[in-house]
């Protein structure tokens, strides 16, 4: 009944002879016990040798923000917008926008590569239904890279890319996303690696496009946002990523105090430059331990034995 990081925590947990149970299934809460004795609460992947402040900053993007710009990090041009006008205003001089919910995670309510005042429109009505205040965003053409750190140290890297379909000559896009999410290669109940293809978002992104066919073996990306729990994947990427973006994650991830995060970058690969985006203080960890996605690594192995020893706390 564990939703799929929860139940990767509980197997490793056990793997390493740790006590171990299981408190609320529904919830992802469970409890064991380090090698002092000492019992410990883990809420899917966050456990209670994390920071709750680094927490908090965690689950704003705007408070995410601040601590990057701080720390010297690049992120994108950005604002807190109260209404529609001031989103326009600031549409008008970017051209290409991303808008998302303040407080907010999982891709609901995020619209991107936005590029006509209609589409804006429609975008800021969908952020509103997620959160009271929106952000406004430079879109940042790029790779969304994810970086997982594990006790202030760069463990594994994965690229994410959004859900897409592939053409056939025949049928539409809608359809396609259709047999798509009918494969058996998807499921909705959080206990696959795959999510559904979000069809709601698909047709917020694609508009009028969605009832078109696409030209036989023609990729076509159906949602903006690259989250896994709105149909995207996940590609290996540890060891194409560049030193400057694991050490931009590490310093977010430590001056937070976070025992585990989630750091998101766009990473152009032609310019080599990266921007911060945003932080996980939940992260989702399948993606790095699945070899569905291409990716295989001990990133959990040694999450577990951190959270085991007693003795060890953050990275200096």
């Amino acid at each position: 009944m564990l939703k799929i990081s929860t139940r990767v925590m509980y197997d490793e947990l056990l793997r390493q002879q740790a006590t171990v149970r299981i408190l609320d299934p529904v919830s992802s809460l469970l409890e064991f016990t380090d090698k002092a004795q000492t019992p410990h609460l883990l809420f899917s992947t966050t456990s209670d040798k994390s920071s709750s402040v680094g927490g908090i900053v965690a689950a704003s993007k705007l408070r995410g923000a601040v601590v990057a710009k701080d720390l010297g990090i690049t992120v994108p041009a950005d604002r807190v917008c109260d209404s529609y006008d001031e989103v326009q205003e600031f549409f008008d001089k970017y051209t290409c926008v991303v808008l998302k919910p303040i407080d907010n995670s999982g891709g609901n309510g995020v619209s991107t590569h936005i590029r006509d005042v209609k589409t804006l429109r429609i975008a800021y009505d969908y952020a509103l239904k997620y959160g009271s205040r929106v952000i406004v965003q430079q879109h940042i053409e790029g790779s969304d890279i994810r970086m997982l750190v594990i006790a202030g140290t760069f463990r594994s890297a994965v690229e994410r890319r959004p859900a897409s379909v592939i053409g056939d000559g025949i049928h539409t896009v809608l359809q396609l996303i259709e047999r798509e999410n009918t494969s058996g290669r998807r499921s909705d109940n959080s206990m696959t690696a795959r999510s559904l293809i979000n069809t709601e978002s698909a047709e917020r992104h694609m508009g009028d496009k969605i009832e078109s066919i696409p030209e036989n073996d023609q990729a076509v990306t159906v949602v903006g946002p690259a989250n896994l729990s709105l149909g995207g994947s996940a590609h290996e990427a540890t060891h194409l990523v560049t030193e400057q973006v694991i050490s931009d994650a590490e310093k977010i991830a430590r001056r937070l105090g976070l025992g585990i995060c989630g750091i998101d970058f766009i990473w152009n690969k032609l310019t080599n430059t990266s921007y911060f985006i945003e932080i996980n203080g939940t992260p989702g960890v399948n993606m790095h331990n699945d070899p569905l996605w291409g990716t295989s690594s001990d990133a959990i192995e040694r999450y577990v034995e951190w959270l085991l020893d007693p003795t060890q706390r953050m990275h200096p």
